[in-house]
């Protein structure tokens, strides 16, 4: 987490990589939510990894970079009701060069409780059409997405995390749904 308008901190790469990222509650997996910070972070990887049980944005960065993408990953009980993969503090200036999703799972999009219909994910604040590049990714039956804030080209799946994971209340995402056109190609490669 970066934070303090007096923090000048110029990072080339935060990377995250094989990795399980778990319960890490609303401060998602990066923060840069600050307004007006001289901070930078050019790009952003998270690649190969897990991410499951973060209740807020996963990237939050208020200041421009290059790049950021996220690749070959598994997310569950992640990104909460009305917040985004990438939020960018609704400023289009913000929104890098290079915004990618390739080759991963959304399941299950978290929520307490019982799930209320209006409730639902979203891809990037601010939401601009064409920003959000999206390859070989799955969005499977119980990963609610926001259609005003659309996760560009992302293949629904018609069977939800528990049809799919062998275990996912318990943090096994082992592929079992032998019908899952990306249980060779996307997800964590860990779980394939």
């Amino acid at each position: 987490r970066m934070q303090n308008t007096a923090n000048a901190t110029q990072i080339q790469l935060v990377q995250i990589n094989n990795s399980i990222v778990a319960n890490i509650g609303d401060f998602g997996v990066v923060n840069g939510a600050t307004r007006n910070a001289p901070f930078r972070m050019e790009h952003v990887v998270i690649s190969n990894s897990t991410i499951n049980g973060v209740n807020g944005d996963v990237v939050g960065i208020y200041n421009p970079g290059s790049s950021y993408v996220i690749e070959n990953c598994t997310f569950y009980n992640a990104i909460r009701n009305a917040r985004y993969l990438f939020n960018l503090d609704n400023n289009a200036a913000n929104i890098p060069n290079e915004l990618v999703v390739r080759n991963t799972i959304f399941g299950k999009f978290y929520y307490v409780g019982d799930y209320k219909e209006d409730e639902s994910a979203r891809s990037v604040n601010p939401y601009v059409d064409g920003t959000l590049s999206v390859l070989g990714s799955y969005a499977l039956s119980d990963f609610v997405m926001n259609e005003a804030y659309a996760f560009g080209a992302i293949a629904p799946y018609i069977r939800s995390s528990a049809q799919v994971f062998a275990d996912p209340a318990n943090g096994n995402f082992t592929i079992v749904d032998v019908a899952f056109p990306g249980r060779t190609t996307s997800g964590d490669p860990r779980w394939r």
